[in-house]
């Protein structure tokens, strides 16, 4: 009788052991997976933040790159172009101004009224010499 309680025993011991691994292995896979589920998860939210750093990263350099030669077309042909333009309004602008001014001195000689303006008007140095 009490060997045949020590072999029930024994045998109940070696199946809450069967079950005790049983349920471990269970839990083991059941944790892979879940962290399989997570890193797979976060992979994708990370691949693709890497890849959009990548577009921005291309997208700087060929705006840096755009920037650039914007900045030296400008710089040259814009400063040469700016230039010109500048001495051909102020010229033109004294011309005009100077023209003006011999108006009125003509103006003035038969209008009494304008006589207080002091005549002749000096010519600017930077209007070109020459015929009005």
């Amino acid at each position: 009788m009490l060997s045949r309680l020590l072999k029930e025993h024994q045998a109940k011991q070696n199946e809450r052991k069967e079950l005790q691994e049983k349920r471990r292995r269970e839990a083991i896979t059941a944790a892979t997976c879940l962290t399989e589920a997570l890193v797979d998860h976060l992979n994708v939210g990370v691949a693709q933040a890497y890849m959009n750093q990548r577009k921005l990263d291309h997208e700087v350099k060929t705006l840096q790159v755009q920037a650039a030669q914007f900045a030296k077309q400008t710089g040259t042909q814009g400063n040469r172009g700016c230039g010109e333009l500048g001495a051909e309004h102020r010229a033109g602008h004294a011309h005009h101004c100077h023209r003006a001014g011999i108006c009125v001195q003509r103006a003035a000689a038969v209008c009494p009224l304008l006589a207080p303006l002091p005549f002749p008007l000096p010519r600017p140095s930077y209007l070109p010499h020459g015929g009005s």
